[in-house]
């Protein structure tokens, strides 16, 4: 009988240059540190697989940087749907592949005259992670979730002033779990 996976995740998101280019000195836009949450809904195939649906979101100052100095653009929302398969690797000891879509939602007004000043892209996305989980009472387990993924990225704006291509952006997330303790049958 398939068993319900219900869980949460509190971390922080590092997430990659969103845009570089090089006038006279190097300029980099990209988002600080960004806390973040997740829940994910799914269900165990077996003893050793799961699959599950996940939304998170994120939200920090994107920044842009040149010659040492970090200007404040504005405030950036970033919105992520996907589905992931997890396998157990070993114990406790957790991996998973994710496919989905990451949404930018930058403030209403703060947009004019930004490269988000003609729209919020949804772009798809591909990510892989790890976690540990141990089991904090019958019900109850809780563990350290380490997550990568990248996508393509650029805006209608960049496009009209001159930026060809897209850049690819990697985030990185380090996050604490809470959830539903898993059977603890193992391979």
């Amino acid at each position: 009988m398939a068993q319900l996976l219900v869980e949460a995740r509190v971390g922080a998101t590092v997430t990659s240059d969103l845009v570089e280019d090089v006038i006279v000195d190097e300029i980099t836009v990209a988002p600080r540190v960004a806390p973040s949450v997740a829940v994910a809904i799914g269900t165990r195939l077996d003893a050793n697989h799961a699959v599950a649906v996940d939304g998170g979101w994120s939200r920090s100052d994107l920044e842009s940087r040149a010659a040492g100095d970090a200007t404040r653009v504005l405030a950036l929302t970033v919105w992520t749907a996907s589905v992931s398969i997890r396998r157990r690797l070993i114990g406790d000891l957790w991996a998973r592949g994710t496919i989905g879509a990451l949404k930018y939602a930058p403030a209403g007004d703060e947009r004019e005259g930004t490269l988000f000043q003609e729209e919020a892209p949804l772009r798809p996305m591909v990510g892989i992670g790890a976690r540990y989980e141990r089991g904090l009472t019958s019900a109850l387990a809780v563990g350290v979730d380490v997550g990568w993924d990248l996508h393509r990225f650029t805006t209608q704006s960049l496009r009209a002033d001159g930026f060809d291509g897209e850049s690819t952006v990697h985030r990185l997330t380090v996050a604490v779990t809470v959830g539903r303790r898993h059977d603890r049958a193992r391979p």
